[in-house]
């Protein structure tokens, strides 16, 4: 099983910072069951771009450790998407619907975020 990590939890487990409580439950039981955690491409080119991360060299060397999945299709002709979801208002908001989309296409089985705007979408 392929869960695609949410930028923001993949900087929080991959930096310095520890994981809290029920997201460290849900990660503990993924690698129990042997599922793969992947990353969106998007993901990678956001933290490239991110000019507040500290040394971030360090951060995307963790994150290469990671399988990044090859979408095969894009949301950006994609009406029927968009009409469910919103035309995203931001750089930011195009990459959380990016990802977004590869679970409506299936190309991953789950997708593992806390954002609560991609959840309500």
């Amino acid at each position: 099983m392929k869960i695609l990590i949410d930028t923001h939890i993949l900087i929080g487990r991959e930096f310095n910072r520890g994981v809290q409580g029920r997201l460290r439950e849900v990660l503990r039981l993924i690698n129990d069951l042997n599922y793969q955690l992947v990353v969106h491409p998007s993901s990678i080119a956001e933290i490239k771009n991110d000019k507040n991360i500290p040394d971030k060299g360090t951060l995307l060397s963790k994150i290469e450790t990671y399988p990044v999945i090859n979408p095969q299709s894009s949301p950006k002709d994609d009406d029927t998407y968009y009409d469910k979801v919103g035309k995203p208002g931001s750089e930011r908001e195009k990459i959380d619907l990016d990802m977004l989309y590869c679970v409506y296409k299936k190309e991953v089985d789950l997708f593992l975020t806390e954002d609560s705007e991609i959840i309500r979408k």
